[in-house]
């Protein structure tokens, strides 16, 4: 009986939408830093990504919170969701924007 409790807990819906673990969120900050501001070749400075600017502006949203989560002096530190409402509130936005912040990353 309890190894049928610990299968079925292992496929738990809320599973699929765990937040990402520190080292993670750092990870796919770095990288949305390269999409946003690609480096140079040579030399300093970035090269135009030529992002479409909606995008670029979700994009930017989430290395926001992504910032939030990861930096040990937020207040957010380590906290997924407190993270995202402060990202939206950031931004001048509510709770609907912490919610479509959370779908994207």
């Amino acid at each position: 009986m309890p190894s049928q409790q610990l299968a079925t807990a292992e496929i738990c819906p809320g599973k699929e939408r765990e937040a990402p673990t520190i080292v993670q969120a750092q990870l796919a900050l770095r990288h949305l830093k390269e999409l946003l501001k690609p480096p140079w070749k040579t030399g300093p400075g970035h090269i135009d990504p030529y992002i479409n600017p909606f995008i670029c502006t979700q994009m930017e949203a989430m290395q926001a919170m992504l910032n939030f989560f990861t930096i040990k002096q937020s207040t957010t530190f380590g906290a997924w969701g407190t993270s995202l409402l402060q990202a939206a509130i950031s931004l001048r936005h509510g709770g609907y924007c912490a919610h479509q912040l959370w779908k994207l990353c």
